[in-house]
């Protein structure tokens, strides 16, 4: 018996230390929040506007999606992190009926990596509107319910109205002050070759060359171009919102409910997935998925590793020999690599791996069969110091890319200066912005504007462009 009950009391002794422990880790969490709200100058403006959200997008949700089990409507929003309206903070208004927004988790990594200097970050709500009413509109009034504020929005039903796309939906992160067209052409080029595609192309600013390459791929429909909304001008909050880094996932779900696609890929322009067994990689990565998609039919999404590129012939040129042998390093930056997402397996995509999973809830592909290969500019032409080798471009690939790149030129009427380009936006500046404003979100560039504008003839998105979309305030 005294046996029995010493068990129970070192039992309700750990329990008592794990709560403990447990409240001490949110109370710290808490108190540091708290500290960055007291050590920003800013903090009165930033709580005072913590309430408004920035509305952008309203999608039907397709049937076939897994987020259709909880609702038809996706509305895309930015919210800001000391935003904490949980519940009923807008409703849709129909027919006398009122159907208010449901939210998941908010994922507020940015400002925390920040320290809260970066306030805003893309968020999801859905709405549970009977799907027989949804499939017939056009357009929906949204309310607060803390303000009563209306507004009107359209609501796009093409995805939920279609067929699903058998092939790879292929979801870009922003496209900012980006000018390097070679880059950009071997990335659409690589899939070109699978066939099977929809590159989805998210854009502020673009270099002309970079612009015009990518209406080519337009023509060919292998690119969409969607324009992003600019964040208003004289908002005071415009200066804690990121322009440069972190954003993407208001365009990943834009990119995933404005399509209906059986599977999706967030990449960057610099990656792409390479497939060693060459009969594999003959039938393409489609194939090589649906193959594992049979073997694994629990899985939602399919990680592979990801490794450096650095290519061993070093001179770039129009021979595009620089492009067939190099070293690989395993990228130690990007360990959660990039996967292909089914759509009928997951709720919102992110830049690795689905929101709010980790790896090991996926399958990672054996790196002995494919991998990610990430071709950063600051890596492909570094003396590596790898001794692994591999050929990334056969001589009939290698052909076919030279070709096309000739078609290219032709079809464009002007020379393309063969360079590698590199980002543009400059370091100075932003560390000048730093120093002017501690608390000044590291990532907001548009203050760098007047000095970057000097370097190229660019490309702006602008309320004039077909599909713009703008940011609407709302609280």
């Amino acid at each position: 018996m005294l046996h029995i009950h010493g068990g129970l009391l070192y039992l309700l002794i750990i329990f008592s230390v794990l709560i403990i422990y447990s409240d001490e880790v949110k109370n710290n969490k808490r108190n540091k929040i708290n500290r960055l709200k007291k050590a920003n100058k800013n903090r009165l403006l930033q709580l005072r506007n913590s309430e408004n959200l920035y509305l952008w997008k309203f999608n039907a949700i397709p049937k076939n999606y897994l987020l259709a089990k909880k609702g038809t409507i996706l509305g895309i929003h930015l919210r800001q992190c000391f935003n904490r309206i949980n519940e009923n903070h807008f409703y849709i208004s129909l027919n006398n009926e009122t159907f208010y927004a449901q939210n998941d988790r908010f994922h507020t990594t940015l400002c925390e990596i920040s320290e809260y200097k970066c306030l805003y970050y893309p968020h999801q709500s859905y709405f549970k509107v009977p799907l027989n009413i949804v499939n017939n509109l056009k357009e929906i009034e949204i309310v607060s319910n803390i303000t009563g504020q209306k507004r009107t929005f359209p609501l796009d039903t093409t995805a939920a109205n279609s067929i699903p796309f058998d092939g790879i939906t292929v979801c870009t992160p922003l496209l900012y002050y980006y000018n390097n067209w070679l880059q950009m052409f071997m990335f659409l080029e690589k899939w070109r070759e699978e066939k099977n595609v929809r590159i989805m192309i998210y854009y502020r600013s673009l270099s002309r060359d970079v612009f015009e390459l990518l209406k080519y791929y337009e023509k060919l429909n292998i690119v969409y171009l969607i324009p992003s909304p600019i964040f208003p001008r004289n908002d005071p909050m415009e200066k804690f919102v990121a322009t440069s880094h972190g954003m993407g996932p208001i365009f990943f779900n834009d990119c995933m409910y404005k399509n209906n696609t059986n599977y999706l890929t967030v990449m960057d322009v610099d990656e792409y997935f390479y497939i060693f067994d060459e009969k594999s990689r003959e039938t393409g990565l489609l194939e090589f998925i649906k193959t594992k998609v049979n073997q694994y039919p629990m899985i939602g999404f399919f990680n592979f590793q990801s490794y450096y590129m650095s290519y061993i012939n070093k001179k770039v040129d129009d021979s595009f020999n620089f492009t067939t042998e190099g070293l690989l390093t395993y990228d130690h930056i990007n360990r959660e690599g990039k996967s292909i997402m089914l759509t009928n397996k997951i709720y919102y995509p992110s830049y690795h791996i689905p929101l709010f999973k980790r790896v090991k809830n996926g399958y990672r592909i054996p790196k002995n069969e494919s991998i990610l290969l990430h071709a950063r500019p600051n890596f492909i032409f570094k003396d590596a110091k790898s001794k692994v080798k591999m050929q990334f471009l056969g001589r009939p690939e290698k052909l076919k890319l030279n070709s096309n790149y000739q078609t290219l030129k032709k079809s464009l009427s002007k020379t393309l200066v063969f360079k590698y380009n590199h980002a543009v936006v400059s370091n100075k500046c932003l560390h000048k912005n730093k120093k002017k404003d501690k608390n000044y979100c590291y990532w907001n560039i548009e203050d760098c504007k007047k000095q970057i504008d000097l370097s190229e003839d660019w490309i702006y998105t602008s309320e004039e462009i077909k599909n713009y979309q703008e940011y609407v305030k709302f609280k």
